[in-house]
């Protein structure tokens, strides 16, 4: 009887070690599928900020040039606008002088 009871007792924790042996492999199983499913999600993210790095450096890129472009031709009008100034100014008094040389001649008449 005690031979049967130790065979008993030996029998049961068997089955209870290997219960809980099967319990483990499916808890590693699990976290196996989890930390798949995470690195796939990792390496997706990590894909899509590439990507979003290589759009923004595009963008700013395109907006530089667009920029100095716009200064270019910034400088452009202004240098036009010093012109329209000059020729407005000389205008201006040549008209001044034309308007004295006018009024000159009315006194003499």
């Amino acid at each position: 009887k005690r031979i049967e009871a130790m065979r008993q007792d030996a029998l049961s924790n068997y089955e209870r070690e290997v219960t809980q042996h099967a319990s483990k492999l499916e808890q590693l199983r699990d976290a196996r599928e989890k930390l798949s499913a995470a690195e796939a999600t990792a390496r997706a993210a990590a894909g899509e900020a590439e990507r979003v790095k290589e759009e923004l450096r595009r963008a700013k890129a395109e907006w530089e040039e667009e920029k100095r472009g716009a200064q270019g031709r910034l400088k452009e009008l202004e240098g036009q606008n010093r012109d329209l100034a000059e020729q407005n100014s000389l205008l201006d008094s040549h008209l001044q002088k034309l308007d004295q040389e006018k009024e000159a001649r009315m006194e003499l008449v």
